[in-house]
């Protein structure tokens, strides 16, 4: 079957240039613009080193992630998809300080109003500790999970794995492994989110901030 792909793309191309047509040209990579303001306390290698993880995750789901300096000019739109905030807070606050569940995170979309993620420092250190494992993946994790729900929406979440609602030991030793990463439907859904108008996304956003974590 492989060989007959191949043969068939070397046939329409050839047939495409016999009749002066000009084939295709590939569609440009998918690219997620994130502007990370990082309040906590948080070390400078210890975010670098997330950043590049939150790549490799995006990476493995065909979506390129580049990072914007929240004071510098925004870069052109052809160069990315779309363009989400991350804040890393120190510490939950509101309702997502409530409860017994403690997330890592949570994504707050409204419609009309933009649409940010936010991750506690604090809960990301104590889940880490808690396992001995590395801060800075487990908080890429948590970020990676974020940045989905800014892309897909609310109801983003899986059984199991990257996008599980509630991270168990499963999910933070592999984060701290770095085996957490998308599944193919997941993967469809975030380029398929990409692709499509940023107003779908905000049309499904009620008029009232629905949170996730």
């Amino acid at each position: 079957m492989y060989v007959h792909a191949i043969a068939w793309v070397v046939t329409a191309a050839m047939a495409a240039s016999a009749a002066g047509a000009t084939p295709a040209a590939p569609d440009p990579p998918l690219a997620l613009g994130v502007a990370l303001t990082t309040v906590a306390p948080v070390p400078a290698p210890l975010v670098r080193q997330a950043q590049n993880d939150v790549r490799r995750i995006f990476r493995s789901a065909g979506v390129d992630i580049v990072w914007i300096d929240p004071d510098a000019a925004p870069p052109k739109p052809s160069a990315v998809s779309r363009i989400v905030s991350v804040v890393v807070l120190p510490r939950a606050a509101g309702a997502a300080a409530d409860g017994d569940a403690e997330p890592m995170g949570v994504t707050i979309l409204t419609r009309g109003r933009p649409m940010s993620a936010y991750v506690f420092f604090d809960r990301v250190v104590r889940n880490a500790d808690a396992l001995a494992v590395a801060v800075p993946l487990v908080m890429a994790g948590v970020i990676a999970h974020e940045l989905t729900h800014l892309v897909v929406g609310a109801d983003a979440h899986a059984p199991a794995g990257l996008m599980r609602a509630q991270w168990g030991r499963t999910e933070l030793v592999a984060a701290a492994q770095g085996q957490l990463r998308f599944s193919p439907a997941e993967s469809r859904a975030i380029r398929g989110s990409l692709i499509a108008p940023a107003a779908v996304l905000t049309a499904r956003a009620g008029a009232s901030p629905a949170v996730s974590r």
